[in-house]
């Protein structure tokens, strides 16, 4: 379904405010059909098997409690697997966090990339 209500209604948390909601089927209308498609192809031909536990560099890994696209349990697998990974849970969210709760989106990407500098 190209509708992007629909896709929209997928991808943020039941408990997103209307501006989030709004702001998303915007963005979606705007995203060229082509560039979606490519995005969609790619992330449903990842190799969820790449050898992540080779990643040296630091890493954090976000997730939404309520992403259905990419659930927690997935982000948890990544941060297990990537040595010295953090994971950062934005509760009350789903799969476009930095959408529907940019302040806390922010903040916990900020305070750890404030501490790589140390």
């Amino acid at each position: 379904n190209d509708d992007p209500v629909a896709v929209a209604r997928r991808l943020v948390s039941p408990r997103a405010g209307a501006g989030a909601f709004d702001k998303l089927v915007a963005s979606l209308g705007a995203v060229h059909r082509e560039s979606y498609l490519k995005t969609v192809e790619a992330s449903v031909t990842q190799d969820q098997a790449a050898p992540i536990e080779n990643i040296r560099a630091p890493t954090l890994v976000v997730t939404s409690e309520d992403d259905r696209l990419y659930p927690p349990a997935i982000a948890l697998d990544m941060v297990r697997r990537i040595p010295g990974a953090r994971l950062a849970l934005i509760e009350g969210a789903g799969h476009v966090s930095n959408m529907e709760q940019p302040g806390r989106f922010n903040q916990v990407v900020l305070e750890f990339l404030l501490q790589q500098e140390k």
